[in-house]
């Protein structure tokens, strides 16, 4: 609870800060969501920069490190709709994450994610296609209930 808190603490003190500022400055992992909110936010090529600026650390043998690797990652998330991450922070649990969206100036604009974590077996064999669309519609409905109705279908998950 205290790390939530140091969280919401630091984006009320820091507004300016973006997710990426934000775990660097207090030195957690980022998580599958905020994978999901970077490949989002990509569309401005200097958040694009600076996502694949910040040095990660091999958590795993499957963490993703290398930064064209991770650009490659971060734009099929932004053409899916949706990210998942395979045993990259813990051996054995994989996640799976969508964008909740409100309305911005020009268009779409991530403002959370709903994310689902749980052993690989699970959530990204055989109930893949199940948790992908679960989490999208869960997604799509938060958007909806907060009054920012942008997607009215899960996105495909092929």
């Amino acid at each position: 609870m205290s790390i939530a808190a140091s969280v919401l603490g630091c984006f009320t003190a820091h507004a300016e800060l973006g997710a990426t500022q934000v775990a660097r400055e207090l030195g957690v992992a980022k998580s599958t969501a905020c994978r999901m909110l970077s490949a989002l936010a990509a569309f401005d090529d200097r958040v694009m920069a600076d996502t694949l600026a910040v040095p990660r650390t091999k958590h795993t043998p499957f963490t993703i490190t290398d930064p064209e690797r991770l650009h490659r990652v971060l734009r099929a998330a932004r053409a899916a709709g949706w990210v998942a991450t395979r045993e990259e922070f813990t051996r054995g649990f994989s996640s799976v994450a969508a964008p909740v969206l409100a309305s911005g100036p020009h268009g779409p604009l991530p403002v959370a994610a709903i994310s689902v974590v749980g052993p690989t077996a699970r959530i990204l064999d055989l109930r893949r296609d199940f948790i992908v669309a679960s989490v999208c519609r869960a997604a799509a409905r938060v958007s909806i209930l907060i009054g920012n109705c942008l997607c009215s279908a899960a996105p495909n998950t092929s």
